[in-house]
């Protein structure tokens, strides 16, 4: 996908960017969507949350809309093609699926270093504000 031929696209956000105040820090003119879950995917928390595949698991996350702009800025804070690449999913909402962007660590790039508390604070508050199960951030760590 080329950035000069997006207008507005969906981004599924799992980790950090769960978080509004984060997210619209990052990208100021974002839509909330909604929440939505990521089939055959599963949360793991490295240094930073990832996403990775795993037959009859379930990522829960927000769904966002957001304009070529923010996808750049999150393609420059997410280090794209260097610590994360961009796949389209299909996330299920109670409105039915929805094609959208995930970020997925890239299979190079390996953290030895453990999410700071900090981090998982900030993902538990987004798992908070949307009601998202936090069971899923206690099983990764």
């Amino acid at each position: 996908m080329k950035i000069k031929d997006i207008d507005t696209i969906n981004y599924f956000a799992y980790g950090h960017n769960t978080n509004s105040k984060v997210m619209l820090d990052r990208c100021p003119e974002a839509k909330l969507i909604g929440n939505g879950v990521l089939k055959n995917f599963c949360f793991v928390l490295r240094k930073f949350a990832d996403i990775e595949s795993h037959p009859d698991s379930e990522c829960y996350g927000v769904l966002w809309q957001i304009n070529r702009k923010d996808l750049k800025e999150l393609d420059h804070d997410e280090d794209y093609h260097r610590h994360y690449n961009r796949i389209l999913v299909d996330v299920e909402t109670d409105s039915g699926p929805v094609k959208a962007q995930v970020y997925i660590m890239d299979p190079a790039y390996h953290p030895k270093e453990r999410a700071s508390n900090d981090y998982v604070r900030s993902i538990a508050h987004g798992y908070r504000d949307h009601n998202l199960p936090v069971e899923q951030i206690k099983q990764a760590l």
